[in-house]
């Protein structure tokens, strides 16, 4: 951030073919960045703000780079910091709308699962704020590459579906965001399938350079899950 990056880091490496819950917030006030994993806090960093509001892409950093080889759902976007409350009451279940604070969440139930999704580019905005995100790259046939089954959460309020990256080029961009604040929380259901040749990008919000956010497994680091802000890895799980 500002040429400089901060970085929260778990310190423990993830395993394939397992679900977890990914919450990373910032608090503009006291300017902490958590890290949250399955809605336990692992790392913690004092963080100078972000605010240059760019828009954020999932499963990669920039176009089609850094890609994540995982399945991801019920990815939320909050324009303030959630309290570990907040996130442990939501995160294994769908969310019930309109939801005060809500930017954006995708929860990728647009598609057929293992169905034929060609011609699918939409990922639609829950949210009701109108921040559709934009698929690249997605064969949208395959059993991978696709819509596939959703995550093991409560779907009270919704039917469920995941997308699955297939750790090449693909990958999804929203918008640049109009309600989003200093304060910030990311979160999404990750599972991950497995290492690629470089770090893999989650949930991205920033431009290429030094500026902005990172959630990503740490290739170079035993695939830990770690937080970019601004450009140095200020936190890794436990």
């Amino acid at each position: 951030h500002n040429g400089d990056w901060g970085n929260v880091s778990d310190p423990t490496p993830l395993s394939t073919g397992q679900w977890y819950h990914v919450a990373v917030t910032y608090d503009a006030s006291s300017q902490q960045l958590t890290l949250y994993k399955n809605g336990v806090m692992v790392a913690q960093n004092t963080e100078p703000a972000y605010t240059a509001g760019n828009e954020v892409r999932i499963g990669a950093y920039n176009a089609a780079s850094n890609n994540g080889n995982c399945i991801i759902d019920e990815v939320k976007i909050w324009n303030y910091a959630l309290p570990a409350e907040g996130i442990k009451a939501t995160m294994n279940n769908a969310l019930c709308l309109p939801s005060t604070g809500l930017v954006a969440y995708y929860t990728f139930n647009n598609g057929v699962a293992y169905g034929d999704n060609e011609g699918t580019t939409v990922i639609t905005d829950s949210s009701g704020n109108g921040n559709n995100a934009t698929a690249y790259n997605f064969t949208m046939w395959s059993d991978t590459s696709n819509f596939v089954p959703g995550a093991p959460v409560n779907m009270t309020c919704a039917t469920a579906n995941v997308l699955n990256f297939d750790g090449v080029n693909d990958y999804a961009n929203s918008p640049t965001f109009t309600g989003a604040t200093d304060n910030i929380t990311f979160e999404a259901r990750v599972n991950w399938l497995g290492s690629t040749a470089a770090n893999e990008m989650l949930i991205v919000n920033g431009t290429s350079g030094n500026r902005g956010y990172a959630v990503f497994i740490d290739n170079s680091n035993s695939d830990q899950l770690s937080v970019l802000l601004g450009g140095v890895t200020v936190m890794q799980s436990s």
